[in-house]
């Protein structure tokens, strides 16, 4: 038997200064199996550790190995201010989905991640975005992915490359968006709002920050169009673009069609980016001469969505998904089969949906529909939970 952890658990215990019947109830564990586990007559499991873990506010491996697993370091897109006061605030967001990750670590559930690229520094941060933009584009279905809504390109980002996407009501002051990462978690933070297209580049440019290890330390800009923002800011954007606006799929998108302003205003509807973002890939693709890039990039989005057939609930759809609170869909499906499987309780999933447990009892069967599923994932309001232009 490993006293080590029994000691560490006594001292989660005596922290939260309760009896061992009291810590008992809280982690609903008989207390009779407590006993033996700090007596040495019987070993934690790794669900009961991951409990431990979270009423005592530690992590499941400083209880394993009196090591913690890891600091949390996030790189952040923020808009229009300059660098605050940032860190302990976008970290207690950050962390309520990282340690929710851990649990699925050690229960098993998540075994490894997907690889990401050997991706080799050039000093061209354009180049750097576009050779990270076609490793990308290879493992997802591009054209099925990026002329549909945003919710598939998030579906596919998680599958693809093993990131949990979050939408958020509260962020720091400025924040667009976060990501963090380390060997086991993959984490993407998104700010609710009604501009669906600067949520879809911000998306994009976490993706590129993940793709090149930039999560794994705090990094946060003022992010304003012109100004001077970090190398891995700038490639983070020049990534975004080359994603979401393929070279290939804009000349497939452009055959045999002069580019009009109403063809440029389909390819804004149809990739689903701001006329800004359009016009300036235009630009670098040398598909538009300077004077009329100039005149693209003074478009702004409501005019592609009235002078484009349909597009009013291409808008309708992406704002609604824009501006709700949503727990990342993978995780929550992750969580709903290991509580089925008895191997966590419904308080996890309270804590991870914001949903009361009577939502849950009503909710779960054996088969939770599309539908059902949608509604768990969101966050009840009032829970915690070269020139590239930057939309």
């Amino acid at each position: 038997m490993d006293t080590a952890i029994a000691d560490r658990v006594r001292a989660v215990i005596a922290k939260l200064g309760m009896s061992d019947k009291a810590f008992a109830g809280t982690i609903d564990m008989p207390v009779d199996q407590l006993s033996k586990s700090l007596n040495d007559k019987r070993k934690f499991s790794a669900y009961e550790l991951a409990v431990i873990a979270e009423a005592g506010d530690v992590t499941v491996d400083w209880l394993s190995t009196g090591v913690q697993r890891h600091r949390l370091g996030l790189a952040a897109r923020t808009v229009g201010l300059g660098l605050i006061d940032y860190e302990v605030e976008a970290k207690e967001l950050a962390e309520k989905y990282v340690d929710a990750a851990y649990i699925l670590v050690e229960l098993g559930r998540r075994v490894s991640l997907p690889d990401l690229p050997s991706l080799v520094p050039t000093g061209r941060f354009v180049e750097e975005g576009r050779r990270a933009a076609e490793w990308a584009l290879a493992r997802i279905d591009a054209q099925n992915v990026l002329l549909r809504p945003t919710s598939d390109l998030v579906a596919a980002i998680e599958a693809g490359f093993g990131v949990d996407v979050a939408n958020a009501s509260e962020m720091p002051l400025g924040f667009d968006g976060l990501a963090f990462q380390d060997d086991s978690v993959r984490l993407m933070l998104l700010l609710t709002t009604e501009n669906w297209t600067r949520r879809r580049f911000t998306i994009a440019h976490e993706l590129g920050h993940i793709l090149w290890s930039d999560a794994h330390e705090v990094i946060a800009e003022n992010l304003n169009p012109g100004r001077d923002i970090s190398y891995q800011e700038k490639r983070a954007n020049a990534f975004a673009a080359a994603f979401l606006m393929p070279e290939m799929l804009l000349h497939q998108q452009l055959a045999g069609r002069d580019l009009t302003n109403e063809v440029f205003h389909d390819l804004v509807v149809r990739f689903r980016v701001s006329p800004s973002s359009m016009a300036v890939r235009l630009k670098s693709l040398s598909l538009v001469d300077e004077p009329r890039f100039n005149e693209l990039r003074g478009f702004r989005t409501r005019d592609s969505i009235a002078a484009v057939e349909g597009a009013a609930m291409v808008e309708i759809h992406e704002i609604s998904g824009a501006q709700v609170p949503m727990a990342p869909a993978q995780m929550v499906t992750e969580f709903l089969a290991a509580y089925r499987d008895g191997e966590i309780s419904s308080a996890h999933l309270v804590h991870l949906t914001g949903q009361p447990a009577t939502s849950w009892r009503e909710l779960l069967n054996d088969s939770l529909s599309d539908e059902a599923l949608e509604q768990v994932l969101v966050v009840p309001s009032g829970m915690d939970a070269e020139e590239v232009f930057v939309p």
